[in-house]
């Protein structure tokens, strides 16, 4: 493969390489992707693919990296186009990534972790590039930007289910000002509550730890309060088959009128019942002693790391 910097030119699609670490996903099954193969089988590529020059770390070859255009590639994969028109850049990695990123500010809610880890490392590595200045690449504050950037404090499973739209950005952004053991503890309040609440609970919580550290004493320990969310669709289409569920709950609770059904099915479908609240009891228990494990441990290593430097102090006086 032979190609000029900066230049446009055609080339096989098979010379092109997608980025493995993309910030958006292409959505195959979606109208807008089906309608836009359906173009590209009509009037082919009409504005270039950006690509960059780069070398295999393993074989050496030589193969053009994708940088913008993702979408347009995916889509003439499956028309069954075997040449492509592509603009290649001379930009290096950092700079790659930054134009990566300017194009796809329109799409952060695709995969929100994903994209703040970009905007992080790109922060990390261009060192002239200041918060004030992507936020204005952006078309955004550097407050939003800030806010934004909390969801690096997440935990890989935690960014997960951003990513995979199971928690929301907000809520997800408020979990990050709490301490790791703390989010884990924190987490099904999170997935569960409107952002207002589930706020109000975090900001609080916060509020007491930095309280705690700063009077010196242990933060309150956190009270178990039953949180409702929904069942899973396919545990209620199988109840709604089987009605097991249901026929043991009013067993057991003794459910006697029409009523009483209705409220018992209302309180099983949040969660609410005494049932799935034990259930909640327990997993927060279960995640309490797990979190007292932790912060011991922590403590331990904080008590035999003052004595290591108490003996090394005591050393070089002797």
């Amino acid at each position: 493969m032979a190609a000029d910097k900066d230049s446009l030119r055609r080339v096989s699609l098979q010379e092109v390489r997608p980025n493995p670490a993309a910030l958006r996903d292409v959505k195959t099954d979606s109208t807008d992707f089906l309608q836009l193969v359906e173009s590209i089988k009509s009037k082919g590529i009409i504005l270039p693919i950006a690509v960059r020059e780069e070398e295999d770390k393993d074989t050496h070859d030589k193969y053009l990296a994708l940088v913008d255009g993702l979408q347009r590639w995916t889509g003439a994969r499956e028309a069954g186009l075997d040449e492509i028109p592509v603009h290649v850049i001379d930009v290096d990695e950092i700079e790659a990534l930054e134009t990566q990123i300017v194009t796809n500010s329109h799409f952060i809610q695709t995969k929100p972790a994903q994209f703040s880890e970009a905007l992080n490392r790109l922060l990390k590595f261009k060192e002239t590039l200041t918060v004030p200045m992507l936020a204005q690449n952006l078309g955004k504050s550097p407050a939003w930007l800030d806010k934004f950037l909390k969801l690096n404090k997440l935990p890989e499973d935690i960014k997960s289910l951003v990513d995979e739209g199971r928690l929301t950005v907000t809520n997800a952004q408020a979990l990050a000002d709490l301490p790791e053991h703390e989010m884990k503890t924190h987490l099904d309040q999170a997935l569960t509550l409107p952002p207002q609440q589930f706020i109000a609970i975090a900001k609080e919580r916060s509020n007491e730890l930095r309280s705690a550290a700063k009077q010196g004493r242990e933060p309150r320990p956190k009270t178990f309060v039953p949180t409702p969310f929904f069942q899973g669709m396919a545990t209620i289409r199988n109840e709604a088959k089987s009605l097991n569920i249901g026929k043991g709950l009013i067993q057991q609770l003794g459910a006697s009128s029409p009523l009483d059904g209705w409220q018992l099915a209302l309180d099983w479908v949040t969660n609410m019942d005494p049932n799935s609240v034990e259930a909640q009891r327990v997993k927060y228990e279960q995640q309490k002693t797990e979190n007292e494990k932790k912060r011991q441990e922590r403590r331990a290593e904080k008590e035999a790391k003052s004595r290591e430097e108490a003996a090394e102090r005591m050393a070089a006086i002797a």
